[in-house]
């Protein structure tokens, strides 16, 4: 971050560069950094007193956490290797995150998390495929989640937030895709991750561009089923796949377009329970749009229509073609009660089935 000591390189110094002080004197208190932080300090080391301090300091916490990840893989603790290895990528791309030049000391970090992660791909039980895909002059990269079995199978494209990248979902222990059969895509489009170290800058058009030509990609690819595939996008990444949905036909459910989105979590949910009942509302929507089964799902009747909901602490905006055919799902309570805030149409546990969205009113003591 710039200030009068080290200004932006090639920028203006702006009057708001000079409150600096005040986040330094926030990280220092509270230890948050971003806007979507649960209640504690997270992953951000004690050590961190200001915003300049937390690319080093989480560095070095990942370099460290890398180096026990490889004893731990010569000691033949494969499992645990593959635990740590993750936790040092999602490190490395915190501290990466906070340097908004491509500078040698970006370059460094995000090269942490490559490595990484390609331990992760190497020590995980299912296959993991990093691939390249030509795209306008360049590449953009991805990382292909492969759910094991035969025949063609199901397609979550994943869309990261602005603060991400490809290496944060999903979890190589917990692939919610994975667990009800089908196959992830996790997308570093324009602006994020490799692309961003490519110089590959967002535009108003090129991420569904960029997309595209990997769907394109993808449909090459006998393990995917070229009649279901759905878009999973989070935070920023709401829009980004809203455009995508709008441009890119072949992104289907059962000659339905669909595309779960999710914007910023409800602030009645719990803090503890907003990340995975966000990640489980939307992998078990694009599950039952595709009429997947799983251990928590029964075999679901095809659904007319998938709807998309953009929710935020104050008010709630949902969007539907008519009369959605319901989903009878089994599912765990926490769910339930989070589908009670979507318009996805579930039913199951102790709650009653899905009546329509909420009105902000009804949210009020929850």
């Amino acid at each position: 971050m710039a200030s009068p000591e080290r200004p932006k390189a090639g920028k203006p110094h702006l009057r708001r560069d000079n409150q600096k002080w005040v986040y330094d004197w926030v990280v220092k208190e509270t230890g948050k950094v971003f806007h979507f932080q649960s209640d504690g300090r997270g992953r951000l080391p004690p050590s961190v007193r200001s915003h300049d301090m937390i690319s080093k300091h989480m560095g070095l916490t990942a370099r460290r956490l890398e180096r026990l990840a490889q004893a731990e893989a010569e000691a033949g603790h494969r499992e645990t290797a593959l635990e740590i290895y993750y936790q040092a990528t999602l490190l490395y791309l915190d501290a990466q995150h906070v340097v908004f030049e491509v500078n040698d000391e970006k370059r460094f970090l995000h090269g942490g998390l490559m490595r990484c992660y390609d331990k992760v791909r190497e020590y995980a039980s299912y296959r993991i495929e990093h691939v390249d895909i030509p795209w306008n002059g360049t590449v953009v990269s991805g990382n292909l989640h492969l759910a094991p079995g035969e025949g063609p199978k199901p397609l979550v494209f994943y869309v990261p937030g602005c603060d991400q990248t490809k290496e944060a979902w999903p979890h190589p222990y917990y692939n919610q895709a994975l667990q009800r059969g089908m196959h992830a895509f996790s997308f570093d489009g324009p602006g994020q991750g490799e692309s961003n170290l490519r110089r590959i800058r967002l535009t108003a058009d090129n991420y569904e561009e960029a997309a595209s030509a990997a769907i394109d990609y993808l449909l090459t690819r006998p393990e995917i089923d070229p009649e279901k595939i759905g878009v999973y996008a989070l935070s920023f990444g709401s829009y980004w796949g809203m455009r995508i949905a709008a441009t890119e036909r072949r992104v289907t459910m059962g000659k339905q377009q669909s595309v779960i989105t999710i914007g910023r979590v409800l602030g009645q949910v719990p803090a503890e329970d907003r990340a995975p009942l966000l990640v489980l509302a939307s992998i078990v929507a694009v599950a039952a749009a595709a009429g997947c089964t799983s251990k928590e799902a029964g075999p679901s009747p095809q659904p007319s229509t998938v709807a998309t909901t953009e929710a935020t602490t104050e008010s709630v905006t949902t969007t539907t073609t008519p009369t959605p055919a319901p989903v009878a799902l089994t599912l765990p309570v926490s769910l339930v009660r989070f589908a009670q805030y979507t318009s996805v149409p579930l039913t199951g546990g102790d709650a009653a089935p899905y009546a329509g969205p909420p009105t902000p009113g009804s949210l009020e003591g929850v």
